[in-house]
């Protein structure tokens, strides 16, 4: 009798323990695709030591989301805490690749969501612009980052170590004329013709760079560029690994809290949207994009 007491108990508070186990990952957007300015959405989630893409109705379904209570986190502090409601109708429920890009959280008080400012124009997806960047959303009380990941200028050697790399990932480098003609020139990419863009350090001496071709020979193009034109990311450590193409670093902070720091961009190009994750050493990735047609 016992025994079956004993069961019946494990049976019942089992749910509750495996729904503690897990940690969602998401952010936090100012946008003009949702019902309200502000919403979130929730990417990715931890269980038994791996990261899931939580990027269609299956995946997030095994999840208690319904409502949620998230640490805003940015640059290894916290901003506060939110609550997101799961009550937003999909706008094409039968379009099942419409899914990630339309599946939306209604943020409770959004007074809650911190103006970060977007100064330099940065996180825009096909149709707009926010005023205000993106923020990282946890569940759970994890946003430190003891790698003390913080912005910097690298020096020459690091981009004449880069150079070769990013020649062989270019290719074939033009440069645009502009009207009245909008003929591209084949160029023998020198170091000149590139530059770093946004760059970070942490206290390991590690880095994580941004590199590509200058802006004055891409700004008269006429139509869209290649991805190879846009910056290029990399990270520095015992040897060079090349993390990806139309990304922007988010933020950085050991988010499942395992002493190990991972890292969000978000992404735009041609036709797709999103954001990645990446775990500490650049060696697993993954994408919670989205296209429009």
């Amino acid at each position: 009798m016992i025994q079956r007491i004993l069961i019946t108990a494990l049976i019942l508070i089992f749910p509750f323990l495996a729904r503690a186990e897990y940690i969602l990952l998401g952010v936090v957007e100012e946008t003009n695709q949702a019902p309200d300015s502000i919403a979130a959405r929730v990417l990715f989630s931890k269980m038994n030591n791996k990261w899931q893409i939580l990027n269609t109705e299956q995946s997030q379904d095994k999840l208690d989301i319904s409502k949620v209570t998230w640490t805003l986190a940015f640059d290894g502090k916290s901003l506060g805490k939110i609550t997101t409601i799961n009550n937003y109708e999909l706008k094409y429920p039968d379009c099942t690749w419409c899914f990630h890009r339309d599946k939306y959280f209604r943020v409770e008080d959004k007074s809650k969501f911190p103006k970060l400012g977007n100064k330099e124009k940065r996180f825009s997806d096909w149709s707009y612009q926010p005023s205000t960047r993106p923020i990282v959303i946890v569940n759970k009380p994890f946003y430190k980052d003891h790698e003390k990941w913080k912005r910097y200028r690298p020096n020459l050697d690091v981009l004449k170590v880069l150079f070769p790399i990013l020649k062989e990932k270019i290719g074939q480098a033009y440069h645009c004329e502009g009207p009245p003609k909008w003929d591209a020139k084949e160029i023998d990419l020198k170091i000149n013709d590139v530059k770093f863009f946004r760059s970070y350090r942490n206290n390991k001496g590690q880095m994580l760079v941004s590199a590509g071709i200058i802006e004055e020979h891409i700004k008269n193009c006429d139509g869209p560029t290649d991805k190879t034109q846009e910056p290029m990311w990399f990270f520095i450590s015992s040897d060079t690994k090349f993390v990806g193409f139309e990304l922007d670093l988010l933020d950085a902070a050991d988010y499942d809290n395992d002493g190990d720091i991972e890292f969000i961009f978000s992404h735009s190009g041609y036709n797709r949207d999103g954001y990645t994750l990446y775990e500490s050493d650049f060696n697993e990735r993954y994408d919670y994009y989205w296209s429009y047609h």
